[in-house]
């Protein structure tokens, strides 16, 4: 019986698919853990960079949370702050306070200002020494951030959706003629999470003009420096859809990346709100901790949950057995605190497809252009209302060959490996028809459908 051959090698330049609605035959899987999609191939992750010293440190929940000043480094525990030295070493700043619940922190050089959700700590720049802000220093505040040499605090005795700002240099919020302190409720309800800074364009200068983006659990709003009719900041409404937690937004002064209330991943820049997808992978992560860490050198980021953890990266979304509950770029090299899953085995589960004809196949040879060990199995059902079943993995050969004959209508291809530098370049699959009743007038259709691909 007469063989076709389809190619598949376009499987593995992408991530997951981005909706569970995804139609057969297009590209994206349903599973892709520890392989990293990219233009030329799919790779192996590899080991990221935790240096920190255990058991001092150690992932609780949403914490512990790095952050990268202008001046130093900072790891932000439950109940403690350390400076990160150079050897990646720990030197406490604070004694034991209560308990944190998120961090914020606001970066002036040599100036730092924390808060836990329950504390403001600051530094005193003369001794050096950290200490517990008081209430009419710095208002009781939830979220804090610096944008334009002002102190912005958010989630305030005033509200849980007011954003107050000081004035410009110091930490007075009184207000007065000179109108550069001031406060105003967000135009929706709930609490404010987060707030951070986005480049939206350049002034004529060539200098880069920001806005504050004010990010809670019920909408989205930018603030943004106005000076008519006088120098104050004027509001405008995003969204009314908040986001998933405190910790989940990410990024720098480039680009926002968050997970929504309805678990749908989105990026902000200065072009705009740009839905990605991926519902169905983070949809079952809202209500855990989850936290977004960005590597500003690769431009990719990750995004934890409880369990899981997947990264962001060229436009794809895959899922690693790393997980990541915080890290920074810092000292040519990206950081983190993370947990290693029990297993870092690369698995590949693609997306359904058919070969486009909708008859019994056998599917009698795979082969693929790869380095490294690896096995083949597919999932396949007969119709629609069916549950996919899993064939028995077969070794991959020398040759890159693997003869499964697995027969079905609709199949998942499975690629199962053990090698960290596993390396899916190309591949093919060979396939004959197998129903009779449907071979005649089908060798045509199949033939054509083969030689498209």
């Amino acid at each position: 019986m007469k063989e076709f051959e389809t190619p598949i090698t376009q499987l593995f330049r992408f991530g997951l698919r981005t909706d569970k609605l995804n139609s057969l035959n297009n590209p994206g899987c349903v599973t892709c853990m520890n392989l990293k999609p990219s233009e030329f191939r799919m790779e192996g992750q590899k080991s990221l960079i935790d240096p920190f010293p255990r058991p001092l440190v150690k992932i609780d929940e949403n914490l512990p949370q790095l952050f990268k000043g202008r001046k130093d480094t900072y790891l932000c525990a439950r109940h403690y702050i350390y400076k990160v030295m150079p050897d990646y070493s720990l030197v406490p700043l604070t004694t034991w306070f209560y308990s944190a619940e998120h961090w914020s922190f606001a970066d002036f050089g040599p100036y730092v200002v924390f808060n836990n959700g329950n504390l403001n700590i600051r530094v005193d720049i003369s001794s050096g020494d950290y200490y517990f802000a008081p209430e009419d220093e710095i208002p009781n505040c939830k979220v804090l951030c610096n944008f334009r040499g002002q102190l912005f605090i958010a989630n305030t005795d005033k509200g849980p959706n007011w954003v107050e700002w000081s004035k410009i240099g110091v930490q007075d919020f009184s207000l007065d003629g000179e109108n550069t302190a001031g406060y105003i409720p967000m135009p929706w309800q709930g609490q404010v999470y987060a707030l951070r800074i986005l480049t939206t364009s350049k002034n004529s200068l060539g200098m880069d003009q920001q806005t504050m983006l004010v990010y809670g659990d019920q909408g989205i709003t930018s603030l943004y420096p106005v000076s008519s009719p006088a120098s104050t900041y004027g509001m405008e409404l995003l969204t009314y859809y908040g986001i998933a937690g405190k910790g989940a937004v990410g990024g720098d002064e480039n680009v926002h990346l968050f997970v929504d209330e309805r678990g749908y991943l989105r990026r902000i820049t200065a072009k705009g709100i740009e839905r990605l997808g991926y519902q169905e992978f983070f949809e079952p992560m809202l209500g855990e901790n989850i936290t977004i860490s960005y590597d500003q050198n690769r431009g990719d980021f990750y995004i934890a949950g409880d369990t899981n953890c997947y990264v962001f990266s060229d436009n794809q979304l895959y899922e690693i057995s790393q997980l990541v509950r915080t890290g920074v770029f810092t000292d040519g090299a990206f950081v983190c605190v993370k947990q290693e899953n029990l297993s870092n085995d690369r698995l590949f589960v693609s997306n359904s497809f058919d070969l486009n004809i909708r008859t019994i196949k056998t599917i009698t040879e795979v082969l693929l252009g790869s380095s490294g060990n690896a096995e083949v199995a597919l999932y396949w059902r007969n119709n629609k209302q069916d549950e996919f079943r899993l064939s028995s993995y077969k070794r991959v050969g020398p040759s890159g060959r693997v003869s499964p004959h697995v027969s079905g209508v609709e199949f998942r291809l499975v690629i199962r490996s053990s090698d960290p530098d596993i390396q899916l370049d190309s591949g093919y699959i060979r396939w004959k028809l197998t129903d009779k009743r449907a071979i005649r007038g089908m060798y045509g259709l199949a033939k054509a459908s083969a030689e498209s691909n």
